[in-house]
């Protein structure tokens, strides 16, 4: 999605690299800086297919982090998700796969997919239907 490749370029321009971390991490920017890099039909379209631009970042939670209209991307160093949630690796790590320094973290540690091979299937949920008895 083109709107992710240019979030995503615009923080890691702004990122500092720390001693002792050497994965950039990025920097941050508001929503209203963001949407100033986009055309106004890219905006309306955004507002009638995803609810908006800030609603489209915040339903790419594995990319990045929204807090009162800040983006940041995210660091699965610093959050996670438990290896007993039955999504652990089900889904490919978007760092691994698009960071110019890949995911920080081990394949191990990440909550998501570093490859096909570390890929679990989707557990499938059944529909339980309850009705009321008399």
């Amino acid at each position: 999605m083109e709107v992710v490749s240019l979030v995503t370029s615009n923080l890691l321009a702004r990122g500092v690299v720390c001693v002792g971390d050497e994965w950039n991490r990025g920097g941050k920017m508001c929503v209203r800086e963001i949407a100033e890099l986009l055309p106004r039909e890219k905006l309306t379209k955004l507002k009638n297919e995803h609810g908006g631009l800030q609603t489209l970042l915040k339903n790419q939670h594995q990319i990045f982090s929204v807090h009162g209209g800040v983006i940041r991307l995210r660091d699965w160093r610093e959050e996670g998700l438990g290896k007993n949630s039955d999504l652990f690796k089900t889904k490919l790590c978007w760092f691994y796969a698009n960071h110019p320094q890949g995911c920080p973290l081990e394949v191990e540690k990440c909550p998501y997919a570093h490859g096909d091979t570390d890929t679990r299937p989707r557990p499938k949920y059944s529909s339980v239907s309850v009705s009321n008895a008399k």
